[in-house]
């Protein structure tokens, strides 16, 4: 994929990407799957392990909401749990082809990057997290927020439903 940032339908092409957040009293990783052409989050996972298994689970969650159909290209960085032999023969069980960045540019998944930048500069950055539950609610109120009521400068500032009705 390398940078082609462009889907002409939903469930076509998505990308992910793990990041970190430390709260005063834990490490949180949180795998975001997004939709390439509404830039939507179709899953996320918090969890305190950045592993295959927050991989593949974030992934079977998004599978199951979306319900893609075939032809479904994933693209990610090279990251190690992406390219695990678990995660990948889980993805061809489900016909599913899986992209990589090119190795140390990160710009070939710069979306799912652009994302994690927005969403710690306009909520993370912003707070200091008392409860490991209070970061949580943080994450899932942010998300709701950016799925249902945030414009989109790639979608000609349309918010993520409205782009969906195009």
């Amino acid at each position: 994929m390398a940078t082609n940032f462009y889907a002409s339908k939903p469930n076509e092409i998505w990308v992910s990407d793990v990041t970190y957040f430390k709260t005063r009293t834990s490490v949180f990783h949180i795998c975001v799957i997004l939709d390439l052409f509404s830039r939507k989050i179709v899953a996320y996972k918090i969890r305190t392990r950045n592993n295959t298994r927050l991989i593949k689970s974030t992934f079977k969650l998004a599978y199951k909401s979306a319900k893609p159909k075939d032809g479904l290209l994933f693209h990610t960085d090279r990251g190690e749990n992406y390219q695990s032999n678990t995660f990948m023969t889980y993805l061809k069980s489900v016909n599913i082809e899986q992209s990589f960045s090119r190795a140390h540019i990160p710009y070939d998944n710069s979306v799912v990057e652009s994302f994690f930048a927005n969403f710690k500069r306009e909520e993370l950055y912003r707070r200091k997290y008392r409860s490991d539950a209070e970061f949580k609610r943080s994450v899932n109120k942010y998300i709701n927020f950016y799925n249902t009521e945030r414009p989109h400068k790639n979608n000609d500032y349309k918010t993520l439903p409205q782009k969906e009705l195009d």
